[in-house]
């Protein structure tokens, strides 16, 4: 290694007690010495503060900063990295741990390449007991416009802060995906395939990472850089859009998730065909439209034009054939005939489906009883 720079490390926490000691001295056992680590308690309740006091006392390296209320996450980054004195920076969470050589492996990558500015490598996924469950080898950046491909351990200059700024407060659960956003267009971002870092999967980090609540919060991170983003082509951004769109409808944002799907249309118009098919898939999202009072909602939301209307026939059409489908159990009533005509009227393409045919076949065939 040419030279040993500063890494600042930034250990956000909120009432982390469990896995927290585990976490410090992962730190502390790093081969790489020159570092310094900035605990920010998040005004913890629990056994915490005593952890914290008890590693400043121990570790000249060790430092601690605390909240007076709990800010959340992306305000305790900020404080942190206000701090922080390093030539190159990154944070850890609570409950993961480096593994001892993470920082010198991280920190001679970015001396031997000094054109890259933020590296990032695989890790290991581990279970409450610290016990391995899978190997997760990180993505190429060019996904960052429907991902976050960096994961948990990662490295970058000082300079990237400068850049970019600091850590989106009002996108809780999507503050680091928006902060690589912003850094994918001022910055060059390269994966590093060397396992370095243990996540910790537990109920709490599963329910963050999978929540209706953390699919938005990416959603809004991705509608808030995606048109700031020149590096991307038409077609990656308006696919982008689609998903920001899902995610919201998701979440039960449908109106800005209607105005994400057009804003993919405008951006791409080949994207059309993309553009109907997504929408009809809000049939089957687990958050769908399965009354004809939310179709008129979400349909009212879209503009009026030429090009929309013939959507909206075959809209309405892909609802009523998955009424039919539906009610496959009970499809000799009225309304199962109904359903039927509907979406032959609004959507052709239906008599094309031999199941959908062999539901007309029974809806307009009464069963014959025989006589014995």
């Amino acid at each position: 290694m040419k030279s040993t720079p500063l890494v600042s490390i930034v250990l956000p926490t909120y009432n982390g007690a469990r896995y927290l000691r585990e976490a410090i001295q992962s730190c502390l056992e790093q081969t790489y010495p020159h570092w310094e680590l900035i605990l920010v308690d998040d005004a913890s309740t629990d056994e915490t503060p005593a952890i914290i006091e008890e590693y400043v006392s121990l570790d000249t390296r060790v430092q601690a900063l605390r909240h007076n209320y709990n800010r959340k996450l992306p305000a305790a980054l900020n404080t942190g990295f206000a701090a922080a004195r390093g030539d190159y920076l990154t944070w850890t969470s609570n409950d993961n741990r480096y593994r001892p050589q993470a920082l010198a492996t991280l920190v001679a990558f970015l001396e031997e390449r000094p054109d890259v500015d933020v590296v990032y490598s695989d890790y290991t996924v581990i279970d409450e007991m610290g016990q391995p469950l899978r190997t997760v080898q990180v993505e190429a950046p060019d996904v960052l416009p429907f991902r976050n491909p960096i994961g948990a351990c990662f490295l970058y200059r000082a300079a990237v802060a400068q850049k970019v700024g600091t850590y989106a407060e009002e996108l809780f659960r999507a503050e680091d995906y928006d902060f690589w956003l912003r850094a994918s267009g001022v910055c060059k971002l390269a994966p590093l395939h060397e396992d370095l870092y243990e996540y910790r999967l537990h109920g709490a980090s599963l329910n963050m990472s999978q929540s209706p609540q953390c699919h938005v919060a990416s959603a809004h991170a991705q509608l808030r850089n995606l048109p700031r983003m020149d590096w991307l082509d038409d077609a990656t951004r308006a696919q982008a859009y689609l998903l920001a769109g899902l995610r919201l409808f998701q979440g039960g944002e449908c109106q800005e998730a209607i105005q994400a799907f057009w804003q993919a249309f405008e951006e791409y118009g080949a994207l059309k065909n993309a553009f109907d098919f997504t929408l009809q898939h809000l049939l089957y999202w687990p958050a769908g439209l399965r009354s004809e009072e939310a179709m008129r909602t979400v349909i009212g939301l879209l503009p009026e034009n030429r090009e929309l209307s013939q959507f909206k026939r075959r809209l309405w059409g892909q609802y009523y054939g998955e009424q039919c489908f539906a009610g496959m159990a009970n499809c000799r009533t009225a309304r199962q005939r109904f359903f039927w005509r509907r979406a032959v009227v609004h959507h052709p393409a239906w008599l094309t489906n031999i199941s959908f045919l062999r539901i007309g076949f029974q809806a307009f065939n009464p069963v014959r009883k025989v006589r014995t």
